[in-house]
C-alpha cells in the first residue's frame, strides 16, 4: 500500500514536472497573439496533432528500423530526425495551405504547440521507459523537449509563412485586376475602393494584413462570424478570392 502510493506519487510528480514547462511556453506565446486571431481550439488541435505525430513517429521508426536493417545508433542519428521533423511539420503546412494562419506570430504559436504536443507524448513515453524518480531530471526534460521540439517547428512555421507572404506579394501585380473587379462589384459602397470606409460603422480595410482579411472573409462564408450583409457578399467567392482581396487591401 505505502510503497504503491509512493510509486504513484512519483509518477504524478514526474508527469507534472514534464508537462508544466511545455504548457507554460504555449501560454506565454498565446499571450503574444495581439490580434487574437487564433482561437483556443486551434492551439488545442495543434497540441493534439503534435501528440499524434509523436505516436506515429514511434510506430514508423520501429517499423523502418526493422525494414532498413540499420543499427539502432545509426538510425537514431541519421534517419529518425528526418522522419520526425517531416511528420511534425505536416499539420503546420496543412494549416498554412488552408490559409488558417494569418500572421507570423500565429505560425510560431501553432508551430510551438505542435512541437509541445510531440514533446508531451515523448515525455509520457520516457516516463514509463525510464525509472529515474529524480524531479530535477523531469523538470529539465520538460524544458528541454519544449525548447527543442517547439522551437524547431515554430521556426519552420515562421519561415514558411514568410515565404508564402513573399510569394503572394510577387504575384500581386498579375492578379490584382481581378480584385478590383470584386471590390467594384461588392465592397466599395461600404469599404471604399481603396479600403477607406465610407463611415466609421464599417471597418477600415486599407493596410490590413492580407491573411487577416482573408481569414475574416472565410469565417463569414463558413458561418463562424455572423453578419447577413457580409455573408451574402461572400457566398459566391472562393478562398482564392479571399486571398486576392487580402492582398489588394494590404
Amino acid at each position: 500500500g505505502i510503497a504503491q502510493d509512493l510509486t504513484m506519487g512519483a509518477i504524478i510528480l514526474r508527469v507534472g514536472l514534464g508537462f508544466l514547462p511545455v504548457l507554460t511556453f504555449v501560454a506565454i506565446l498565446f499571450v503574444f497573439d495581439n490580434f487574437r486571431l487564433l482561437k483556443f481550439h486551434i492551439v488545442l488541435n495543434a497540441l493534439l496533432a503534435g501528440a499524434v505525430a509523436g505516436l506515429f513517429c514511434l510506430l514508423l521508426n520501429r517499423w523502418l528500423l526493422v525494414e532498413t536493417a540499420m543499427s539502432a545508433p545509426s538510425y537514431a542519428r541519421y534517419f529518425a530526425p528526418v522522419v520526425e521533423e517531416t511528420v511534425k511539420v505536416a499539420y503546420l503546412f496543412l494549416l498554412l495551405r488552408r490559409q488558417r494562419l494569418g500572421f507570423l506570430v500565429d505560425s510560431a504559436i501553432v508551430g510551438f504547440a505542435i512541437g509541445t504536443g510531440f514533446a508531451l507524448f515523448e515525455n509520457v513515453y520516457f516516463l514509463f521507459s525510464l525509472h529515474d524518480h529524480s524531479p530535477l531530471l523531469w523538470l529539465i526534460r520538460g524544458f528541454g523537449t519544449a525548447v527543442m521540439h517547439g522551437g524547431t517547428v515554430a521556426l519552420v512555421g515562421i519561415m514558411a509563412k514568410s515565404r508564402a507572404e513573399r510569394s503572394q506579394r510577387e504575384r500581386a501585380g498579375d492578379i490584382l485586376p481581378g480584385a478590383v473587379e470584386i471590390v467594384e462589384g461588392k465592397c466599395f459602397i461600404c469599404h471604399g475602393i481603396e479600403g477607406e470606409s465610407s463611415s466609421p460603422v464599417f471597418p477600415r480595410l486599407a493596410g490590413q494584413h492580407a491573411g487577416y482579411v482573408a481569414r475574416q472573409l472565410a469565417d463569414y462564408k463558413a458561418g463562424m462570424r455572423k453578419n447577413d450583409t457580409m455573408q451574402s457578399m461572400v457566398t459566391d467567392l472562393s478562398a482564392d478570392d479571399f486571398r486576392l482581396l487580402g492582398m489588394y487591401f494590404e
